[in-house]
């Protein structure tokens, strides 16, 4: 992709053409900027990478403090300025939505502007947001500033808490103009936000001043500043001291592109809705619920506790379960003791406690596992199981990871690592206590992902159960081998859902389910208001060409899922412990009050895009997809769609993505009707059937949606060699 005919601009750049880059004044470093061809700006030291400097510009009076790191470029605003401010110059834009993205981490938490993003331009007039301002009329900045995004053309008026975000994760923001009425659209991790009605004028900057609480000053409120005749972007922040760490910036003019090859229903960014809306939707529990009762597994206490924290596998010879449960009545400890136990099963539907004991004990006296186990991980890989635990010393006030191997998944082996010591003894703790911010009390696995397309230091991935500064949150750490875990420098999940992030912690850590390019998980959740314990599903993209920084996405979801029934056996707490694929449908399964259920949904269903009610057709149109490198012809399309069977149909057409026109023999009247649901329909035209066309230019998809006696829905678009 060029932006704005990037070589054009680089060459007329270098004659020293006028209106492209603004000259240096008096209020600007005089150091050149040297633009480059490259559509997306990777700030860092890395060689695919360019130098943040080599595009932008502090203002004299108002400089950045810049620090080069490998993999980004940090900005820190002076303490001694009324506030850091950097721009970049770009050249005049086309009659059509101007578009910036920003990837960054910006961890202040503060009631002060810590990071705003603009653009002033002559066609689309100047826009701006701001990230952690909380503007008020008095004094006070509340404890959420720094989750409110605002408009910073109108602070007061036009601002919202971001649910779900975290200031100590990576977070991309998509700002889109279509012209200079605007409104203009906010993005956060493919999520819509905010439309911003109002452009940055000087008769709003006076009236903002004039507002503004004469006693506190408020500079971090004022409207910013546009100075000048040129044409440029700017970044700026209020907050002395601030850090603000810079992955990547790209301004652009054409659509937005990407390399996935399926695009479930997740993004808002993804999707162009007319006459559709997005729509959350829920797992079934299967009927044979509960599929292991408590009564079923062994307590030697004799108190009929059952189990917790299951895990369950799916292999070759059938499924296995893992989960904690009494263990023994300790004389040492005075109280119950908790191991691992494993139950088998030919479906997962029918299960069997096989053995009867625990595969997995606590450890000797004096041993930092002595006190109990509780949540557990487990893979298998080759013919190795591989188990991550919790495990806690005799007054269980802590808790570490650790790390065990079988060959059979029945008897197990604690290795002994020698990374980490206790009571100056090697042990097989894979990740201990940590210092510092987040927890030094409980690092407990929850799950572990091992992702192919990570680089080698991030081949697993482990959520952890911790504690921050505010209650249990969720917590990253990664490793190369599994077997020593290093915590991420971001990615803990501080603040869970809530506007108010007090209000509420996370608790039981994340279920992950991973898959190419996409992740998606259950988040256990103590909510605010006396509401219990609650299971929410949120999912998160690393696009394609995303190595490094990567983020573990916006804890958001609209839809507690697995709601207590007040007339079954779940009627309390329901806590998912496992979330795996089973042909195509996902399977879940939970703990209530000792027993384990099951529930099913199919693949990529939890999201669906509708008709709006009324409405007996619409319009769903996909972001841009780049074709595969051997092009378009040899590969096919599917749909993922339900609520068909009463008579709704589904068309396809293709639109070339640069001439924004439907390609011949691709436009809809050419697209068979699908009428019957799938999880993977193919999509036939009338003169070449499912053969795409011979073509190496981005495509995107509009799709019409018409409604039967059902509503149907859309749940994602999948592109497959032929």
């Amino acid at each position: 992709m060029n932006l704005f005919d990037r070589r054009t601009f680089l060459k007329s750049a270098l004659a020293g053409a006028a209106g492209l880059a603004e000259p240096a004044s008096a209020n600007r470093q005089s150091t050149a900027i040297q633009p480059t061809a490259s559509s997306v700006q990777r700030y860092g030291n890395m060689p695919s990478r360019v130098a943040f400097q080599g595009h932008w510009n502090d203002l004299r009076t108002h400089p950045f403090d810049h620090q080069a790191h490998p993999a980004f470029h940090r900005l820190k605003a002076s303490l001694e300025a009324l506030y850091s401010r950097c721009e970049q110059p770009i050249p005049s834009l086309k009659n059509r939505p101007v578009r910036l993205s920003v990837k960054l981490l910006s961890p202040g938490e503060a009631g002060r502007t810590l990071f705003t993003l603009g653009v002033k331009t002559k066609s689309h007039g100047s826009w701006a947001f701001s990230l952690g301002a909380c503007p008020t009329r008095g004094i006070s900045f509340g404890i959420t500033g720094w989750q409110i995004i605002v408009n910073a053309t109108n602070p007061w008026e036009e601002r919202l808490p971001l649910e779900g975000f975290d200031n100590r994760d990576w977070h991309t923001f998509v700002f889109s103009i279509p012209n200079a009425k605007g409104p203009a659209q906010l993005y956060c991790d493919g999520q819509f936000v905010m439309a911003l009605r109002e452009p940055i004028m000087e008769a709003q900057r006076n009236k903002v001043a004039e507002d503004q609480n004469p006693r506190h000053g408020s500079i971090q409120q004022l409207v910013p500043e546009t100075f000048g005749v040129g044409e440029y972007a700017f970044v700026e922040s209020r907050h002395p001291g601030q850090t603000i760490d810079i992955d990547r910036f790209e301004i652009s003019q054409a659509p937005l592109v990407t390399s996935r090859t399926s695009l479930p229903v997740l993004q808002d960014l993804d999707w162009e809705l007319d006459g559709t809306r997005r729509v959350e939707n829920t797992l079934k529990r299967f009927e044979g619920n509960p599929v292991l009762k408590k009564k079923e597994i062994p307590d030697p206490s004799e108190k009929n506790s059952g189990g917790s924290f299951v895990r369950v596998l799916k292999g070759g010879s059938g499924f296995q379960m893992f989960f904690a449960a009494v263990h023994e009545m300790s004389q040492a400890i005075g109280r119950t003791t908790f191991g691992i136990y494993r139950a088998s099963s030919d479906d997962g539907l029918r299960w069997q406690m096989d053995p009867k004991q625990a595969v997995l004990t606590p450890g000797e006296e004096g041993s930092w596992d002595e006190g109990s186990l509780g949540q557990m991980a487990v893979l298998k890989e080759g013919d190795l199981f591989r188990m991550w635990y919790g495990g806690y010393v005799a007054r269980l006030q802590q808790g570490r990871a650790g790390y065990a191997e079988s060959n059979d998944g029945i008897r197990w082996t604690k290795p002994t690592l020698g990374f980490f010591p206790f009571a100056g003894k090697p042990t097989n703790i894979c990740f201990p206590l940590q210092p510092g911010f987040n927890s030094n009390e409980y690092e407990l696995p929850a799950d572990v992902v091992r992702d192919e397309q990570a680089p080698p230091e991030r081949r697993y991935t482990m959520f952890l159960h911790t504690q921050g500064p505010h209650g249990f949150i969720v917590d990253v750490a990664t490793s190369r081998d599994g077997k020593r875990f290093v915590r991420a420098p971001q990615n803990a999940r501080h603040y869970a859902f809530d506007p108010v992030p007090r209000n509420s912690t996370l608790h039981g850590a994340a279920v992950v389910l991973h898959e190419p390019n996409y992740w998606w998980a259950f988040v256990g959740h103590h909510e605010a208001e006396r509401r219990g314990y609650r299971m929410r599903f949120t999912g998160w993209v690393v696009e394609p060409e995303e190595s490094e920084n990567v983020g573990f996405g916006l804890w958001r979801s609209t839809r507690v899922h697995l709601e207590p029934d007040p007339q079954a056996w779940d009627r309390s707490d329901v806590h998912v412990g496992s979330f795996l694929e089973v042909g195509d449908e996902w399977w879940v399964y939970y703990a209530c009050e000792g027993n384990f259920g099951l529930a099913k949904v199919g693949r990529h269903r939890m999201f669906g895009i509708e008709l709006v009610s009324g409405v007996e057709s619409g319009y769903v149109t996909t972001i841009g997809l780049r074709p595969p490198k051997e092009g378009w012809k040899h590969h096919n399309l599917a749909l993922n769609a339900s609520g068909l069977t009463g008579g709704g149909h589904l068309q396809v057409e293709l639109v070339d993505v640069s001439a924004e026109r439907a390609l011949d023999g691709f436009k809809l009247d050419d697209c068979l009707p699908i009428e019957s649901d799938g999880l993977a329909l193919p999509v036939r035209w009338r003169k070449t059937g499912t053969i795409l066309p011979d073509s190496k230019e981005p495509l995107r998809l509009r799709i019409t949606m018409n409604r039967g006696s059902q509503n149907p829905q859309l749940h994602g678009v999948y592109l497959r060699k032929a």
